[in-house]
């Protein structure tokens, strides 16, 4: 299922453009850890003309037990979580 065609309570996100891996990381655990139980799929922005560190970061190296699997949009500056 697209991130759009998702009702209001089963989907949130997050930007994380201008911060620092350390910070994205801390930020994204918070937003996890913060979220309703319903909540399906999560909106990860990240951003990728300024650099890969964010990007990678995201799709590669953070984990937490609520992602079941991420995802690539069409906008190369987001990642989706599917989430628990």
């Amino acid at each position: 299922m697209r991130f759009e065609e998702l009702p209001t309570s089963q989907k949130a996100s997050i930007d994380l453009h201008g911060l620092t891996v350390d910070e994205a990381e801390m930020q994204l655990i918070d937003f996890l850890e913060g979220l309703p139980k319903g909540v399906r799929m999560a909106e990860v922005t990240h951003g990728y003309s300024r650099g890969t560190a964010l990007k990678s970061m995201v799709k590669n190296t953070f984990h937490h037990y609520k992602i079941t699997d991420k995802r690539v949009g069409l906008n190369p500056g987001v990642t989706y979580f599917l989430l628990k």
